[in-house]
């Protein structure tokens, strides 16, 4: 069942926006996913419209060590 609010109040609200990076949305690129290329328009739209309302947006950023040290078994790189 989803979740459903009643009230939202923007003063009091964030927006999240996690992995629309360079390797998840960019044609071509490691780990791209058309979905998330897709997204970036309607994400956009969206982002402008929590922004004229006050609301912070925050993303985040996956990063890893130059020589990649820290990607894990299984790495695509």
């Amino acid at each position: 069942m989803p979740y459903k609010l009643k009230h939202l109040d923007p003063k009091k609200t964030a927006v999240l926006v996690i992995d629309m990076q360079n390797d998840f949305i960019e044609e071509g690129a490691a780990m791209y996913t058309p979905m998330g290329h897709a997204f970036v328009k309607p994400l956009a739209k969206f982002l402008d419209s929590c922004r004229a309302l006050g609301m912070p947006v925050i993303y985040t950023s996956h990063a890893y060590r130059k020589d990649k040290s820290d990607m894990g078994k299984g790495a695509l790189f």
